[in-house]
């Protein structure tokens, strides 16, 4: 993951960004999450959080997804 996103011309658009990181293992988010500056991470958090709002809108729900977004959130509180 680091390095698909170190790459000028990254496999991971714009749009699959915040689906990429949360479904990522937890031992690769952390090492991303250092690569984003505050105002990155305020957006990818907003992003996320609209994302697994919706899809429990839809009667989904996704474990996995909302520890990643946890993670990001406790990351941010971190750099504060």
């Amino acid at each position: 993951l680091i390095s698909d996103l170190m790459r000028p011309d990254t496999p991971i658009s714009q749009e699959e960004l915040v689906p990429t990181l949360l479904q990522a293992d937890e031992d690769e988010l952390e090492a991303v999450l250092w690569m984003f500056e505050p105002e990155q991470l305020q957006a990818i958090r907003k992003d996320a959080e609209a994302l697994l709002g919706q899809r429990l809108a839809e009667g989904i729900t996704l474990p996995e997804a909302s520890a990643n977004l946890q993670l990001i959130i406790e990351h941010m509180e971190c750099e504060c």
